[in-house]
């Protein structure tokens, strides 16, 4: 998600955010009375209306450029805004009780109730990914736990020690590409 946005009605609003060169494509949602929604973009290979209807617009845009992108939205009722990008890389993640060097320090599954350090590692051959944070959520996807990571090389980072959660849950990190957008996996 790069952009969630409610906009009151009656409401012109411009949103700039910038896209990076990792991004495949982006879909743009508003929904609203009679919503209008006007893209500005850097050179774009494609764009295609996936919904044109007078309350939801979508649209799909693909061969993306570098640079600043700028939506136009307004309605007759509350906007809602929606900005999604889909950019590939991979995490790996494990858990240790001491601070590891690289992955294969860690292990799968973590030790209840008990002090430990949650390391990740990217697979990102470019490195341009900056990973700023990992996050401990329930199964609900909600967030119980947000822990700075530190970066120890390229692609590998590590949190200080925390206690880990007695219940299920899941990983999920948030990282800087031009700005910080959430991924969960």
């Amino acid at each position: 998600m790069i952009i969630a946005r409610r906009i009151p009605a009656f409401t012109e609003q411009t949103i700039s955010f910038q896209i990076d060169d990792q991004t495949e494509y982006l879909v743009i949602t508003a929904s609203g009375s009679s919503v209008t929604l006007t893209l500005e973009t850097p050179n774009v290979a494609r764009r295609q209306i996936l919904t044109g209807l007078r309350n939801i617009k979508a649209i799909k845009l693909s061969g993306l450029s570098r640079g600043t992108y700028k939506v136009r939205v307004r309605s007759k009722s509350d906007t809602t805004l929606y900005v999604v990008g889909k950019t590939d890389f991979f995490f790996k993640y494990g858990f240790s009780q001491w601070e590891p060097r690289v992955l294969e320090d860690t292990t799968p599954q973590p030790v209840a109730n008990d002090l430990t350090y949650l390391s990740v590692s990217v697979v990102d051959p470019k490195h341009t990914v900056r990973i700023v944070s990992a996050q401990i959520l329930d199964m609900n996807e909600r967030v119980k736990v947000d822990l700075p990571l530190r970066r120890l090389n390229n692609d590998f980072y590590t949190t200080g020690p925390f206690s880990t959660p007695t219940y299920m849950f899941k990983v999920a990190v948030s990282v800087n590409l031009s700005q910080i957008i959430d991924y969960y996996f």
